[in-house]
């Protein structure tokens, strides 16, 4: 989430589902979990890294089967970053001194994690970015910046995935968030309809929310803490 949104930073499924069966992040022991990582798999990582960090390029191209420096990375056509004439699939996101990585063989992902902000001029952002059912959910819970923060991580997850990013437009994106997590109602637009993506709940981070999206298909999630 960008500053520009209103966001200071502060202390502090298949379609209609939001799926966790990864209870916990895990450390990834030996062999590196990349012996492992083929298709029907998704692997998450948590890394305590900052933008621009070496480690971050590295575990990239490890599992691109790479040296890190020959490793060439490209731009989709909306920016998005992707490795030429391969399978495998990445993406990325940032904040603070984390940093969300996350594989797929054959099949699109997006992530995205951002640390507990206070947010400011809500209404503005929420007329924007969000449905009225939407906006409704979100003004009655208890704690409106956390669960503000987890709605966008899940949409802003699903829009990169779809290659596009905050581009696509967040408003099309709908959630349901009646649940514990939210939930992928409905897709709008050319990467529509719903049941072409599925949006993944991740283990808990420290003050902060994350989310995970990726083409429909049954992946099987890894998460590990590097």
């Amino acid at each position: 989430m960008q500053p520009a949104l209103g966001l200071d930073p502060a202390p502090a499924r298949a379609a209609g589902r939001a799926v966790s069966e990864a209870p916990a992040w895990h450390a990834p022991g030996e062999p590196h979990p990349v012996a492992g990582f083929a298709s029907g798999t998704v692997d998450v990582w948590w890394l305590s890294a900052a933008r621009g960090d070496p480690v971050v390029r590295k575990l990239i191209a490890r599992y691109a089967g790479e040296h890190p420096a020959s490793l060439r990375l490209a731009s989709g056509p909306h920016g998005k970053p992707m490795l030429e004439a391969a399978r495998l699939r990445f993406n990325l996101s940032h904040s603070g001194g984390t940093t969300l990585l996350a594989f797929a063989l054959d099949a699109e992902v997006g992530v995205d994690v951002e640390h507990a902000r206070i947010v400011r001029r809500r209404d503005a952002l929420l007329a924007r970015c969000f449905t009225p059912a939407e906006r409704a959910r979100l003004r009655a819970t208890p704690d409106p910046d956390t669960a503000l923060l987890a709605a966008w991580t899940a949409k802003e997850a699903v829009v990169k995935a779809i290659g596009r990013g905050l581009a696509y437009g967040l408003g099309r994106v709908e959630l349901d968030l009646a649940g514990e997590h939210p939930r992928l109602a409905a897709v709008a637009g050319e990467a529509g309809p719903v049941s072409r993506w599925t949006l993944r709940a991740l283990p808990p981070l420290p003050a902060a929310s994350a989310a995970l999206a990726h083409a429909a298909g049954p992946l099987a999630l890894r998460c590990f803490r590097g």
